[in-house]
This record gives structure tokens, C-alpha cells and sequence, in this order.
């Protein structure tokens, strides 16, 4: 969590603000678009704990919502665990989640690439929780590096956070028509057109990471959203055993099938 990526989206609850009654902030975590992480104190318990409250001038309560009963529903220690959901003061959803003490991909991805056994304990990990939440029909769609979070730096210990683009594959979008969703260089080509998507999307994604952990850059890179989503839709991935010949053949080629363009060439499932 970035506590540099300050909300603009009104005064923050200053230290010592109550939730609910029962969640006391003790100081921001971060923020995005939507809404702001603090660190808190569980009044009820002792726990220290996620508090994430949705920006008073976001758009966004469904999909906060949603978020909350995607994670109230998914038990699995590769995934956050759900704590609690509802209304602040003001008609204000807030959502309590376990806290998180490590750092996520993106950081230590920033201090070099992984050498092979850290990347295949990573992707063990992250595909067994993928798996246990396409096994109830969620698809998260915008896995990458910032939503994986290595719990005390361990790569077997990760967990997946920030479901707040995660749908039921069978449900229709909670978004218009034409608007993207995801994060352009870890979207699946079907994703991009804005097609309806399953658990071969969240393949492709964690193929994108695995390339990004091995080879230090992401397979497309564009000076702009849109290149980079161009490129996805037409270009093949660079080969990872040309970038990177050390790496076994056997990882290289189950890489490049997870970042097929077609889904049916991908691996069926996280399982396999």
C-alpha cells in the first residue's frame, strides 16, 4: 500500500476517527481512484485491520459493494479475508479486511526480476487461489503485480487483494458499454474488446506477471495506455527464451500458452 497516493476526494478521517463505532483509524495506508485504505483498530477484537472507505464523491457504491460480497464469499488463504461490511456514518460504505504486513509484487519487482524458484512459488500460490475463486464463478480480472501482495516477503505466502473489478463470469458488467476494465498491460486480448470474460482472462493476466517477475518488463510495452492495448490486440508476446536463455524451455513455452491471443489455447483452467 502507497500512502504517497493521496485522495483528493475530500478531508481524510484524521487518527483516532471511529468507524461504525468499532473501527478506529489510526493512519492512511493508501488511496486510488475510488476509495482510500486506512490501518485501524478493531475496537471489538484488537485487531489491527484494512479499513477501506469509498470516496464520498465516487460513483463507485456498486462496485464496492460487489467487492465486499465477492470477498465475504471466497475463503482461501491465498486470497484477503473478509472481516466486515457496511454503512459509516453519512450512508458511507466502508469494508474490513485482514492486515496485510509484507509488500506487494509491484515493489519488489522494482529491485529486479525473480530467478525461477521464487517465480514458480509465486505462481503455485497464485494459481491455487485463482482456482479456488473461478471454482465459485469469479473472475477477478486485473490481476498484476500491485494486487499481489507477498505477506513478509515470502513468495509462497501470497495473497490476492483489490477485488474491485472481480464479476461472476455469468453476470453482466457493472460498467457502460465500451469502457475498458482492467489494467492495459496485463489484459487479456478478449478483455480489450470489452467481451464477456472467464477464468482464462485471469490466465493470460498471471502470464503477463510471470513474464513481467522473469524477464523485468512487461511482454508489451507502449508510451501510452493505448499503444500498449494495440499491441495486446495484434502483436504476439516476445519470446521469454530469447530475452531471457537461462530461463528452462518448459516455463518459457507455459508461459507463452498462457498469453495465447486465443483463450482456447491457453490452459483450460488453474488447476491444469
Amino acid at each position: 500500500m502507497d500512502p504517497t497516493r493521496a485522495s483528493t476526494a475530500g478531508p481524510l478521517p484524521p487518527p483516532g476517527h471511529r468507524v461504525a463505532g468499532r473501527f478506529e483509524v489510526v493512519a492512511l495506508a493508501g488511496a486510488g481512484g475510488v476509495g482510500s485504505v486506512y490501518r485501524a483498530h478493531d475496537l471489538a477484537t484488537g485487531a489491527t485491520v484494512a479499513l477501506k472507505l469509498l470516496h464520498r464523491d465516487s460513483e463507485g457504491e456498486a462496485r464496492f459493494a460487489r467487492e465486499a460480497a465477492v470477498l465475504a464469499s471466497l475463503l482461501h488463504g491465498g486470497i484477503v479475508r473478509y472481516l466486515d461490511y457496511g454503512m459509516a456514518e453519512g450512508n458511507a460504505p466502508y469494508l474490513v479486511m485482514e492486515w496485510l504486513v509484507g509488500e506487494d509484487l509491484d515493489a519488489r519487482l522494482r529491485r529486479g526480476p525473480l530467478d525461477v524458484g521464487e517465480a514458480l512459488l509465486l505462481a503455485r500460490a497464485v494459481a491455487d487461489a485463482l482456482a479456488a475463486a473461478h471454482r465459485q464463478g469469479i473472475v477477478h480480472r486485473d490481476l498484476k503485480p500491485a494486487n499481489l501482495f507477498l505477506v513478509e516477503g515470502r513468495f509462497d505466502a501470497v495473497k490476492i487483494v483489490d477485488f474491485g473489478l472481480a464479476l461472476p463470469a455469468s453476470d453482466d458488467e457493472l460498467t457502460e458499454p465500451g469502457t475498458l476494465i482492467g489494467t492495459p498491460a496485463y489484459m487479456a486480448p478478449e478483455q480489450v474488446r470489452g467481451e464477456r470474460v472467464d477464468a482464462r482472462a485471469d490466465l493470460y493476466a498471471l502470464g503477463a506477471v510471470l513474464f513481467r517477475a522473469l524477464a523485468g518488463r512487461a511482454p508489451f510495452k507502449g508510451d501510452n495506455h493505448l499503444a500498449v492495448l494495440a499491441k495486446v490486440l495484434v502483436e504476439e508476446a516476445p519470446d521469454l527464451a530469447e530475452l531471457c536463455p537461462a530461463l528452462p524451455p518448459e516455463l518459457c513455452a507455459l508461459v507463452a500458452r498462457m498469453l495465447s491471443k486465443e483463450a482456447s489455447r491457453r490452459p483450460a483452467s488453474c488447476a491444469e
